[in-house]
């Protein structure tokens, strides 16, 4: 049984991190036109909102609240819309409707690289020693557009440098299909290497991108909000309130990669982007943490 007469939800209460009913009519759409097979029997909404009840809190998928479909169930949707890449197609359509709405194009011109290590768990798979950090575990390297909308992440072990990273990102997920108007990649002093810039330069880039190094001021010691550049640092900020990211317990890094998407999907429509409102009557698009 699916159609209309099929409700979208069985719980009687909301949590925090549920989806409001205008939320939900956004994305409700982009989650069924995914969907091919047999008709979903399956409460759908309360399975999105057992996803990000997961990510918010940090729980483990066994200890979801029961008033959420099971969560081998639950974890099944997660897993398949990882591998049949609906986080991405998602996270892409509201993140040029969030850039439409701000009076952006809806493909950005630049982009600014970043990454951040977190422990991972000992049975999480494999794993690395960032130096630099001091920390074992995994490193997230993440491009964002300048409202600090996820564009493209990949995730490594946490040994590999800054610079090496933003090579395997730039290369397995860049691509001018992905991302045509794409030219400018701001980034700070832990990406000016010969690495990054050969790659760059070279054959295999298959964007040609203008890397603009932007540290901060010297001698300056704590978080000084460098231009163009510190709006990834406040998509890291809005990634710490997710309890589910405090560490890495994953042990496929695809996992990891889509648990980041989901929870910028869930960030662009819980902050009241108005992306319904018509084009004549909206108003400038604020971003705030």
């Amino acid at each position: 049984m699916f159609a209309e007469e099929y409700v979208d939800s069985v719980k009687v209460r909301a949590y925090s991190s549920d989806l409001t009913p205008r939320q939900w009519e956004l994305l409700k759409p982009l989650i069924h036109n995914s969907h091919t097979g047999r008709p979903i029997e399956l409460p759908l909404k309360d399975i999105v909102d057992g996803i990000f009840y997961k990510l918010a809190n940090g729980c483990k998928w066994r200890d979801l609240p029961h008033d959420f479909p099971d969560y081998r169930r639950v974890n099944e949707w997660f897993v398949k819309w990882r591998d049949d890449g609906t986080w991405d197609r998602v996270l892409d359509h509201l993140r040029r409707l969030a850039r439409t709405a701000a009076g952006h194009d809806a493909e950005p011109s630049e982009a600014c690289v970043d990454s951040q290590t977190v422990k991972a768990a000992a049975t999480g798979g494999v794993r690395g020693y960032d130096g630099g950090k001091k920390t074992n575990g995994r490193k997230r390297h993440i491009l964002v557009d300048t409202l600090g909308l996820l564009l493209a992440v990949t995730v490594t072990v946490g040994s590999v440098s800054d610079s090496a990273g933003a090579v395997e990102l730039l290369r397995g997920r860049v691509y001018p299909t992905t991302h045509p108007r794409l030219r400018v990649v701001h980034a700070d002093a832990a990406y000016d290497r010969d690495g990054l810039k050969d790659y760059l330069r070279g054959p295999e880039c298959q964007v040609r991108l203008k890397l603009v190094i932007r540290s901060k001021p010297k001698g300056v010691k704590g978080f000084v909000p460098v231009k163009k550049r510190w709006v990834v640092e406040r998509t890291f900020g809005w990634f710490g309130k997710y309890r589910g990211l405090a560490r890495d317990y994953e042990t496929n890094p695809n996992s990891s990669e889509a648990t980041l998407k989901a929870v910028m999907v869930h960030v662009i429509l819980q902050r009241k982007l108005h992306l319904n409102t018509p084009s004549s009557n909206r108003q400038p698009l604020r971003l705030t943490a």
